[in-house]
């Protein structure tokens, strides 16, 4: 709607918080979001609650599985984290490093598959007892290519692949399969490829073995299976090791997911980024 929004600079210098650096404009945080709230309703968002739409979907249940690392794999977890720290401490804000904001990504990237290994053994545990101890079927999401298929290699004869590289009619052909073959127990899917255009509601438990930035990518590929053919109550399983990296997204995630929630039905919405918000924690606990 070019007549509202002309441009992007036009929109988030009203919306956002613009910061002039010596780099340029820096975007941040929100303004103004009740004002926005009602632009939105008034001229281009019918909004319609899926609670609301679809009455007799059952509900869905939200599920943090502990995970408990072994000495030394925690004090492998926990050096790489102090190193990131000790980072943080000395490149702080107000020294002005215009590559810190990339350099910040790269090494919370480092620490996200770090823990994504370390918990690798204790998700195929999971996986087993699950679909020893039950008759139905299992959507794994995971956000690396190398867990997803690695753990798609456990289970060659009992399960099926969506990532990138499955596309077209093999992407299609992996959907039927899961669907209709009995002996097919679990799909392996990345959160953003095999989170949406496929319907699974075949199964009616997920679990997340790795945790994204954006909560949405979550919401979205919890409804494969929490969708309109769902006859089952649903379950959403987030295995988490408690104190690490991923702890802090869950929980920051939850109110990210919060201000979206905020921004298109009115309220209340924080103004601090995820990431800020994550280096504030680990900030905090340098003693």
């Amino acid at each position: 709607m070019p007549d509202l929004f002309p441009s992007f600079r036009t929109f988030a210098n009203r919306y956002s918080n613009p910061e002039w650096t010596p780099w340029g404009i820096k975007y941040k945080g929100v303004r103004r979001p009740k004002e926005l709230n009602r632009l939105l309703k008034n001229t281009c968002m019918i909004r319609r609650l899926q609670k609301d739409v679809l009455k007799d979907l059952p509900e869905k249940t939200k599920i943090i599985v502990p995970i408990e690392l072994k000495p030394n794999e925690w004090k492998e977890y926990k050096t790489a984290e102090d190193d990131f720290k000790n980072w943080l401490r000395k490149t702080h804000p107000t020294k002005g490093n215009k590559n810190r904001s990339a350099a910040r990504l790269e090494k919370l990237g480092y620490l996200r598959r770090l823990i994504a290994k370390l918990k690798f053994k204790y998700l195929k545990e999971w996986i087993d007892t699950f679909i020893e101890e039950s008759g139905t079927k299992l959507i794994f999401f995971g956000i690396h290519k190398a867990i997803v298929r690695e753990l798609h290699k456990h289970y060659p004869d009992q399960s099926t692949l969506i990532d990138s590289s499955v596309k077209g009619e093999e992407r299609q052909q992996a959907s039927d399969m899961f669907r209709d073959n009995k002996k097919i127990r679990m799909m392996f899917a990345n959160i953003i490829a095999g989170g949406v255009g496929w319907n699974g509601t075949v199964a009616n438990t997920c679990v997340f073995g790795e945790i994204d930035w954006n909560p949405t990518n979550h919401s979205q590929a919890a409804k494969r299976l929490h969708r309109i053919g769902q006859k089952k109550k649903t379950f959403e399983n987030y295995p988490n090791v408690k104190g690490s990296i991923e702890e802090k997204m869950i929980k920051i995630n939850k109110a990210k997911q919060d201000n979206i929630t905020s921004l298109v039905d009115g309220g209340k919405i924080s103004e601090v980024s995820i990431l800020d918000i994550l280096e504030q924690q680990l900030l905090a606990e340098i003693k």
